[in-house]
């Protein structure tokens, strides 16, 4: 399977090819410079979670292929393009909300309860989708912080929020917990059904949002209205 960056630069080649771009003048209709797109195909840097947003949502390219490599980046393309695919997935699962997660098999004798791991896309109405091939992770039932029914582990995707969490570690997301609170780490959609991991300030009407590896990725300002708050991470783990 092709890795994030491998995607990116498929995608942004094949929408360049196909639309008779440059990288300038995607770069103008993405609202980034002709040298991130550069970046990006030459693989030099990973797409930021906004850029990935915006290139899904205009050119019409599956936001859980680029994320995840799950399926096609979009209909027909596995007949023609097999070798970017990945397995391909039903289209529903099973919507994980707040105070009604699936049942687990908890173990009152061993005293663990299991977490659903969700897919980095929402579903149509803004819930995350349990993560089928990831399954559930276990927790010491008296070690939880949080309601376990409005619990859900998210895969952290990039290195975005760097040092603080790397690419590959688990974060446990507390659905109930949706209010902004300056300087803590929330998961949140901005558009197009994608979940990203930032650090969120309040500033009035407006969301200052940040990605802790700031040598990379520059804080920007959104409208409140714009984001969806999915939940705070409360807990990480990852490798040593």
């Amino acid at each position: 399977m092709l890795t994030l960056t491998e995607r990116c630069r498929w995608a942004l080649t094949y929408v360049i090819k196909t639309n008779n771009l440059t990288n300038k003048t995607l770069g103008v209709c993405l609202g980034v410079s002709e040298a991130t797109i550069g970046n990006y195909r030459n693989e030099v840097a990973a797409p930021k979670i906004e850029f990935v947003d915006k290139f899904c949502g205009e050119f019409d390219i599956s936001a859980e292929w680029f994320v995840r490599g799950t399926g096609a980046p979009f209909p027909g393309a596995q007949g023609r393009y097999p070798e970017v695919c990945g397995e391909r997935k039903p289209a529903g699962g099973t919507i994980l909300r707040k105070g009604a997660m699936p049942d687990s098999p908890d173990s009152a004798a061993s005293g663990l309860i299991y977490i659903p791991v969700a897919r980095m896309t929402l579903s149509d109405d803004g819930h995350p989708i349990k993560n089928d091939d990831a399954g559930s992770i276990p927790f010491r039932r008296d070690a939880l912080q949080v309601n376990p029914k409005n619990a859900v582990m998210l895969e952290m995707i990039g290195n975005e929020m760097a040092p603080t969490f790397h690419a590959g570690d688990m974060l446990m997301v507390d659905l109930d917990q949706v209010s902004i609170r300056s300087g803590l780490i929330y998961a949140i959609s901005l558009g197009e059904k994608l979940i990203s991991i930032k650090r969120l300030e309040a500033r009035g009407a407006q969301i200052r949002v940040i990605s802790d590896n700031r040598k990379i990725y520059e804080p920007f300002l959104m409208a409140k209205s714009a984001i969806q708050v999915i939940g705070k991470v409360v807990w990480h783990g990852g490798e040593l």
